[in-house]
């Protein structure tokens, strides 16, 4: 007697095997190519994420790169609190920074979420191998998807890791970026923002006096000013800031940290994009792919609908043993007439 082992259950868990290895090596012609048997009427799933990589993650780099010159300048004073204010602190670039990299945080979830997607088509398609089998199939699906879930998960989180030190740490000696050089020194001496138009020195007395008088006014302003609501501070708030735009020390901050924020703010992007396609091809695709290659099978021999997959695959086993048999069978009755 041919054909496979005789013990049933050793026979089925070994056809399960041939199976299974057959989705592999589909899933893996299917995300990673080489080989001469790849598809020739559509582009698969590895194809098709590269094109993602390099397109759609140029669309997340168009977000906004800079602020503007109020926002700048009310960060720079916020940052300071009630300090006098030195020009521009470190801390400074750095809260800038993370307001603008934070808005990156939903996108580039939203990325690694289309990647999974694509996985999971890819898991599809290829478990059509296994279509004949349905336990095997359903088990085979839910075990990858889950290996997907977890992946995708860790993927964000480490990517969400990473934009948050690029938020909460500037380098502003990072050997890409011009503007570690200082060539253009930065003032650090007091500065008056809340005096608006020419500084003391460029004032005449008649000036002088004018700006003390709306010095004094603004002063018995802010003493009689009583906030009775939330909207009153925000409105006075508001004022304060519009008071700020018309000073030319702070005008001249904000140009300032908005030229070092612009230089370090595009180098920052393409080290995020870098780090993107890395880990999505490192701790995604390449982690879900060593999953089905390594622990798929380990999986399935465990399942609690083993029994069913099993049997399944007997029946399959049972049909080839007999039509091995048979050939055997024809084989040596072909060799006695050609004897005879």
């Amino acid at each position: 007697m041919m054909g496979f082992n005789n013990n049933v259950q050793s026979g089925a868990e070994v056809f399960m095997h041939k199976l299974v290895h057959k989705f592999i090596e589909d899933i893996r012609v299917n995300l990673f190519g080489l080989s001469q048997s790849v598809n020739l009427d559509s582009l698969k799933a590895g194809a098709i994420i590269n094109f993602k990589l390099y397109s759609d993650l140029k669309e997340i780099l168009k977000l906004p790169t800079k602020l503007t010159e109020e926002q700048l300048i009310n960060l720079i004073a916020n940052v300071h609190g009630t300090r006098n204010i030195l020009s521009i602190p470190c801390i400074s670039l750095e809260a800038a920074c993370g307001a603008i990299l934070k808005l990156y945080r939903r996108p580039l979830e939203n990325f690694v979420d289309s990647i999974t997607d694509i996985l999971i088509s890819a898991v599809e398609d290829s478990s059509n191998i296994v279509a004949a089998y349905p336990s095997l199939r359903e088990e085979v699906i839910r075990f990858i998807n889950e290996s997907i879930d977890k992946a995708s998960d860790e993927t964000k989180d480490l990517l969400g890791k990473h934009l948050e030190s690029q938020m909460n740490c500037c380098n502003v000696y990072h050997w890409d970026l011009n503007t570690s050089i200082w060539k253009e020194g930065l003032t650090c001496s007091p500065v008056k923002i809340w005096n608006s138009g020419e500084t003391e020195e460029n004032s005449s007395e008649e000036n002088l006096l004018s700006s003390e008088e709306n010095s004094e006014d603004s002063v018995a302003e802010v003493l009689n000013s009583t906030f009775n609501d939330s909207t009153d501070f925000h409105s006075f708030s508001q004022s304060i800031s519009m008071k700020m735009k018309e000073n030319n020390n702070a005008k001249e901050n904000s140009k300032n940290l908005a030229r070092i924020l612009k230089d370090y703010i595009r180098l920052v992007q393409k080290q995020v994009a870098d780090t993107t396609i890395k880990y999505i091809n490192c701790f995604l695709v390449n982690h879900v792919f060593e999953f089905i290659k390594i622990e798929l099978i380990i999986k399935l021999l465990h399942s609690s609908n083993k029994s069913s997959i099993l049997e399944e695959c007997e029946l399959e086993f049972q049909r080839r043993n007999e039509m091995l048999n048979l050939c055997t069978d024809l084989e040596g009755a072909l060799v006695a007439v050609q004897a005879f």
